[in-house]
């Protein structure tokens, strides 16, 4: 499962539809990488990578003040999706496709 690159990513969040851009990198097992948006870009931690699919965090500024995410998510070609959890603020579907390079 090819995951390193940059995603453009749909959150489905409980104040509406978001959109933001994903970087991934993984190191064997491990996952880094940053989530940005309009407003900022965080980087990712306790990002992992196991037979179930991506498992990483971010924190960031929210309405409320800062708010961890939690994201789980699948790869197939260049389709990413899953779901995240916005603390104690719910959950929501997110989805995106790799962004092609000029490589």
């Amino acid at each position: 499962m090819a995951i390193d690159g940059t995603w453009d990513l749909i959150l489905k969040t409980p104040l509406g539809s978001r959109d933001g851009t994903l970087v991934l990198a993984a190191d064997g097992d491990a996952l880094g990488g940053t989530l940005g948006d309009k407003d900022g870009t965080e980087t990712l931690y306790e990002g992992a990578i196991n037979s179930d699919g991506l498992y990483w965090k971010v924190d960031i500024d929210s309405q409320v003040g800062r708010l961890a995410l939690t994201f789980n998510a699948t790869v197939q070609d260049d389709t990413i999706s899953g779901r995240v959890q916005f603390g104690m603020f719910g959950s929501g579907d997110f989805s995106g496709t790799r962004v092609a390079t000029d490589d």
